[in-house]
């Protein structure tokens, strides 16, 4: 298991004995993580040091949006084709296969964006100000905005079929959508 902090710490951490097993300095205060379902290669954001790429044994092979002052959330597709990664003003698409950017997501304004894969990578989720838009994982511009939420989503997911969408707000409540 992986966690990151402040610190600018990637620490590992043994399931069976609960302990830390490594920590690994990114440069940077680590703001997301996320485990590649196929392989274990693990996705870091940083504050000022991009996001990192490492095998499952801590080793890192790949370094992107290094250029971007700040990542907010990173998620993979269930096949690990591709990395998502909320960036300023939008979200970027990152290919796998050579860790080039394919496809940028223009939303709002806000750089610590929510951002949420259906299992199958078909839609992506993406939160900011008072807004949730829908993307279509292979389009540019959202199919879908719901505005006039209150200032400050924090999280969203799909539910496990993509047929339903939860978005976490500011306000304390939780909004549930059907996408289908």
């Amino acid at each position: 298991m992986w966690s990151g902090g402040h610190d600018g710490r990637l620490n590992a951490w043994s399931l069976a004995t609960a302990q830390l097993v490594a920590a690994i300095d990114l440069g940077g205060s680590v703001r997301s993580v996320a485990v590649r379902p196929v392989d274990g290669v693990v996705a870091a954001a940083t504050v000022g040091s991009g996001i990192a790429i490492l095998r499952a044994d801590g080793a890192e092979f790949a370094r992107v949006a290094d250029d971007m002052e700040a990542v907010g959330s990173v998620a993979w597709a269930a096949d690990g084709t591709f990395l998502l990664a909320s960036t300023p003003g939008g979200a970027t698409v990152w290919a796998s296969d050579g860790w080039e950017a394919v496809r940028s997501l223009a939303s709002g304004a806000g750089s610590m964006l929510p951002i949420a894969l259906t299992l199958d990578g078909s839609r992506i989720a993406l939160g900011w100000d008072h807004h949730v838009g829908l993307w279509s994982a292979y389009e540019s511009h959202p199919d879908v905005s719901v505005e006039d939420l209150p200032k400050g989503v924090y999280g969203l997911s799909f539910s496990h079929g993509g047929r339903s969408l939860a978005a976490a707000a500011a306000d304390g409540r939780v909004r549930v959508w059907s996408v289908t």
